[in-house]
């Protein structure tokens, strides 16, 4: 874990691919606290409508196992709604977690 004055809290911006899909660019640590305000970015987007979702982890800075867990339980989720979350792009750091953790098959295809 990254020392408290190394730390980069997540940040996003959503922007929609057309009618039922958001492309999510996240840039910062994605831990748990991370993740958590990735599903309020997923949760309000479900709100209006919006399916599928891209997420962009090209500029995250740093991942953990809690992070990614919490990104496998909201891509189950939007799954269990009918729709689709991937991750489409991915920086060292997450891609290293997703290897470990069994789970890069699963969240980018």
């Amino acid at each position: 874990m990254p020392a408290a004055d190394e730390r980069h809290p997540l940040r996003y911006a959503v922007a929609f691919d057309d009618a039922d899909t958001a492309v999510i660019r996240l840039a910062g640590d994605l831990d748990g606290a991370g993740a958590l305000a990735l599903g309020e970015a997923l949760a309000a987007c479900a709100m209006v409508g919006i399916e599928h979702f891209e997420i962009d982890a090209t500029q995250v800075s740093f991942a953990d196992s809690h992070g990614v867990r919490r990104l496998a339980h909201h891509a189950a989720d939007v799954r269990q709604r009918g729709g689709r979350l991937r991750v489409t792009g991915s920086s060292r750091a997450l891609q290293r977690v997703l290897e470990l953790t069994g789970l890069a098959t699963a969240l980018t295809h």
